[in-house]
């Protein structure tokens, strides 16, 4: 797989990627203040990559905190109290708003959950529910979708030195803090209906 450095995408933009609006979806009552947030995160940066970059940064430069101990969201609005007050959560509820705040940019932007490698023990990997993990993926053309890493203590698998997601060779994509265990389904249903308008 071909893991593009920070010039490789910044002539790129992802709108270019996909036709599918509903990768542009957001609840009509919560996009005014989603793109007032985007757009504060992301002033100065003049790319697409750039601006989807700088969201990410914000939720990695130690003002948000990873905690399995956080509440569950009750609601849409949720999303709005987790980036302004709270600032508190585990990856589904970072994931879950960097989406909508890339949306809100007019980027695509869809929520991926997966595993995580897992450990290597005896020349294989053990895989089991402390895996489990949310990231975001951005289209853009001629490399597809790309994961973005907006959870603190969760580096990407394929960031290295000098990809998209360290463009300052050892700056970006690193986070801090430490993320284990598994969300409940109840967030994983809130992540689902999030995107319906």
């Amino acid at each position: 797989r071909a893991v593009p450095g920070p010039d490789d995408l910044r002539d790129r933009d992802p709108r270019a990627a996909t036709s599918d609006a509903t990768l542009l979806d957001l609840p009509a009552d919560l996009r005014p203040a989603l793109t007032r947030i985007a757009e504060a995160w992301s002033a100065g940066a003049t790319t697409p990559y750039d601006r989807i970059l700088a969201i990410q940064e914000r939720f990695l430069d130690g003002s948000f905190r990873y905690s399995l101990d956080a509440p569950l969201p009750e609601g849409r609005r949720d999303v709005i109290r987790f980036l302004t007050r709270s600032r508190t959560g585990f990856c589904q509820q970072f994931a879950t708003a960097m989406a909508a705040l890339v949306r809100a940019l007019g980027y695509p932007a869809r929520v991926a959950v997966g595993f995580r490698e897992g450990t290597r023990t005896d020349g294989a990997y053990v895989i089991t529910n402390q895996d489990a993990h949310s990231w975001v993926e951005v289209p853009f053309p001629g490399y597809g979708w790309l994961p973005f890493e907006p959870t603190p203590g969760r580096p990407n698998p394929i960031g290295s030195i000098g990809s998209y997601l360290d463009p300052n060779e050892g700056g970006g994509g690193s986070g801090t803090g430490t993320s284990t265990g598994t969300p409940t389904s109840a967030l994983m249903n809130w992540v689902k209906n999030f995107t319906k308008p």
